[in-house]
C-alpha cells in the first residue's frame, strides 16, 4: 500500500470512530466517549487497547485522536503510554477532561480539598456514595443556611457544617481563597457564570463544570471514579442504578404511543394562574421511560420562561399530572405519619373549579412529588421514575415498590434513616 492510501485509510478510520462515538452517545447512555485524555480510542474505559491504539499512532498506522495526547503535552510519544498505564494503575500526577462546559481542564491526583457549587445535588450524592464526600470543604449556601432549598438535618447532615461560600449567583470569593481549595466543581455553570467568575479570581485552580443528570448518569459516573481514583466504587454505583432503571424500562419501553399516558408535570403554589412547564432532558427521560409521554416535551427553558396558562393545560386535557413539591411540603425533615401540608396543597388544587373536567382530575391521576430530593438527583431518579411507572403504568409495574428502592438508595449514600419514621416524599401515598 502506498503512503497516499495509508494516509486516507487513517483519516477514514479515525473519522469513522469520531462518528461513531458521537452518535452512539446521542443513541444509548452507554455508549459514549469517556473525555479524559488517554481514552485514544474514544470508547467509553481506559485500557490496554488505549494503550495499543497510541503506539499504532506513534507507529503510523492510526491517526491521533483528539484523546490520544495523554499527558496534553502537544505530541503523542511514549509518554502518553506511561500516562496511560498510570492512569489504569490510578497513580498519576495529574489528569487532563474535558468537562460539561466543552473545557479542557487538568487537575492534580490526588484531590484532596473541595469547593462544591451546585444548584441540584446529584453531584454531592455521587460523590457520597462513592465515598469522597469528606473532600468537600466548602459548599454553597443552599446547604448550609437553615431554609435553604437543599439544606437538610437528615439527610444532609455532614453539610451543616461546611464553610458557607455564598450563593450559586454569587460565590463569596474571601471566603473561598482562606480555605484554599485544589479544585472547583460547579453543577451548572451557564446558569450564573460562575465559572468564568473563579476563573477570573482563581486563574491557577481548575473549575470543573460537572453535572449528573439522568442521561448522562453512567458517563459521568465513571468519569468521577477516575477523576477521584473510586472507580471501581463508581462501577457499583453504576449497576446499582441500571439494574433498578432496566428493571422499569424493560416493562414499558415496548409501548406504543397511544398506551402511553399524556403527561402534565409542573410546580403548585395555591392561586397560580401560570403553571412552570417541565420538560426539557431533566424531565422527559423519567416520563417516557416510565410509559408516559409528556406534553410539555420541547417546552426547554428555565421555569420563568416557559409558563404555560390553566387554559393550555385545560385545552390539553392531560391524562396524569404531576406536581413537584418543596421542602415546605414533603422532605426528610417531616414524618411519615404526618402528610398533611402536602395533603392541603393536593386538596386545593383538586377544589379548582376549571379543572374539574380534566381527565386527570376526573380520575384522581394528580400527584405531587418531592422536588430537592428525588427529582434532581442522579441515581435517585430511579425512585422518581418507580413512582411515575406506578402512576402511569400501573398493570405493568406490580413488582415494583419506590419504597424498596428509596431504602437502597439510602444505604448506598450512607444515610441512615428510617423511612418509616422519616419523610414526605409523594402524596396521594402509593396504595399497599
Amino acid at each position: 500500500m502506498n503512503e497516499y492510501w495509508k494516509i486516507l485509510l487513517c483519516v477514514l478510520t479515525a473519522l469513522i470512530a469520531s462518528i461513531i462515538a458521537c452518535s452512539a452517545a446521542s443513541e444509548n447512555e452507554e455508549n459514549f466517549t469517556l473525555n479524559i485524555f488517554g481514552n485514544a480510542n474514544l470508547d467509553n474505559i481506559i485500557n490496554e487497547q488505549d494503550v495499543a491504539y497510541v503506539r499504532n499512532v506513534i507507529n503510523g498506522t492510526k491517526l491521533a485522536t483528539n484523546l490520544s495526547d495523554a499527558n496534553y503535552d502537544g505530541k503523542t510519544d511514549e509518554n502518553d503510554i506511561a500516562q496511560i498505564e498510570e492512569i489504569m494503575r490510578g497513580d498519576e500526577k495529574q489528569l487532563t477532561i474535558i468537562d460539561d462546559a466543552g473545557d479542557i481542564i487538568t487537575v492534580p491526583q490526588p484531590i484532596n480539598r473541595v469547593v462544591l457549587i451546585e444548584g441540584y445535588a446529584a453531584l454531592y450524592e455521587t460523590w457520597r456514595a462513592l465515598g469522597i464526600n469528606d473532600k468537600v470543604i466548602g459548599i454553597n449556601d443552599r446547604y448550609v443556611e437553615p431554609g435553604g432549598i437543599r439544606y437538610s438535618k437528615k439527610y444532609y447532615p455532614e453539610l451543616t457544617t461546611k464553610r458557607n461560600v455564598g450563593s450559586t449567583e454569587e460565590p463569596n470569593l474571601e471566603v473561598i481563597a482562606s480555605i484554599a481549595p485544589d479544585v472547583f466543581f460547579i453543577d451548572w455553570s451557564p446558569m450564573y457564570d460562575i465559572k468564568s467568575k473563579l476563573a477570573k479570581a482563581f486563574p491557577h485552580l481548575p473549575a470543573v463544570c460537572m453535572d449528573i443528570t439522568y442521561e448522562n448518569f453512567t458517563r459521568n459516573t465513571r468519569m468521577t471514579g477516575y477523576i477521584f481514583g473510586k472507580k471501581e466504587n463508581a462501577e457499583k454505583y453504576i449497576d446499582w442504578r441500571n439494574g433498578q432503571k432496566d428493571a422499569v424500562e424493560k416493562r414499558t419501553k415496548e409501548l406504543p404511543d397511544d398506551k402511553r399516558p399524556s403527561v402534565f408535570m409542573s410546580s403548585y403554589e395555591p392561586g397560580i394562574n401560570d403553571f412552570p412547564a417541565r420538560g426539557g432532558s431533566r424531565y422527559d427521560p423519567l416520563i417516557n421511560g416510565a410509559g408516559g409521554k409528556n406534553i410539555c416535551e420541547g417546552l426547554v427553558g428555565l421555569p420563568i420562561s416557559n409558563k404555560v396558562s390553566a387554559e393550555w393545560i385545560i385545552d390539553k386535557n392531560p391524562d396524569i399530572i404531576i406536581f413537584t413539591a418543596a421542602i415546605t411540603y414533603s422532605g426528610y425533615e417531616f414524618k411519615a405519619d404526618d402528610p398533611s401540608k402536602l395533603a392541603a396543597l393536593y386538596k386545593d388544587f383538586m377544589n379548582r373549579s376549571e379543572f374539574a373536567k380534566t381527565n386527570a382530575v376526573k380520575d384522581k391521576r394528580v400527584y405531587f412529588i418531592c422536588l430537592p430530593h428525588l427529582l434532581y438527583g442522579g441515581a435517585s431518579g430511579i425512585i422518581t421514575e418507580a413512582y411515575f411507572a406506578k402512576w402511569m403504568q400501573p398493570n405493568l409495574t406490580t413488582g415494583i415498590d419506590p419504597l424498596e428502592i428509596h431504602k437502597e438508595f439510602l444505604k448506598l449514600q450512607g444515610v441512615n434513616l428510617d423511612l418509616a419514621k422519616y419523610g414526605v416524599f409523594v402524596y396521594p401515598p402509593l396504595e399497599k
